[in-house]
C-alpha cells in the first residue's frame, strides 16, 4: 500500500455508444513479474437499454516488454468477482480489498463524476497490482482470464 498513481493523463474521446469521461485519469501500477505493468483507466459511461441507468466500464491495460500487450474494458462487478475467484483459487492468499460499491438514490450522478471515478480506478489499479505481486495468483487461470494475459 501507499502507492501513489503515477502520470496522471486526460480522455476526452466520446464513442457514439458511450460517454467516456472528459477528466479520467490513467493509473499505472508495477507488478511482481518484472518489467509486467498494469495499467487502469479510461472510465465509460454505458447507458442500460432505454437510457435508464447504466455503469462505468474501465480499460485494463497489461503490458510486458517482452511478452506483449492485452487491452480488455472490465466492469467495477467484474473486479468483485475475479477477487471473489480468487479467494478460492489462492487459498491462503490475502488478497487486498477493492473499493466499496456505492448506491446512490440516483446511481446515474456517479457515472458523470469524473473525480470519483478517477479515485475508483486508481484503487482498483492498486488491486491489480497486488495481486499480480503475488507469484499464486499470477499463475491461476482467474486471473489470466480477467487480464486475457497468458498463464506463465
Amino acid at each position: 500500500l501507499g502507492r501513489r498513481p503515477q502520470n496522471p493523463v486526460e480522455s476526452s474521446r466520446v464513442s457514439p455508444s458511450s460517454a467516456r469521461l472528459p477528466d479520467a485519469r490513467s493509473t499505472t501500477m508495477p507488478s511482481g513479474l518484472p518489467g509486467l505493468v498494469v495499467t487502469v483507466d479510461d472510465p465509460t459511461a454505458e447507458s442500460s437499454y432505454g437510457g435508464l441507468g447504466g455503469h462505468a466500464t474501465y480499460r485494463v491495460l497489461t503490458k510486458h516488454p517482452d511478452l506483449g500487450e492485452t487491452t480488455v474494458r472490465h466492469r467495477y462487478s467484474e473486479f468483485r468477482s475475479l477477487r471473489k475467484s480468487l479467494l478460492e483459487a489462492c487459498p491462503g492468499v490475502l488478497l487486498p480489498l477493492i473499493p466499496e460499491k456505492k448506491i446512490l438514490a440516483n446511481s446515474s450522478m456517479l457515472l458523470h463524476d469524473a473525480d470519483f471515478l478517477a479515485r475508483r480506478a486508481a484503487e482498483l489499479a492498486e488491486f491489480l497490482s497486488q495481486v499480480t505481486s503475488h507469484q499464486l495468483c499470477m499463475a491461476s487461470a482467474e486471473l489470466s482470464n480477467f487480464l486475457r494475459w497468458p498463464q506463465p
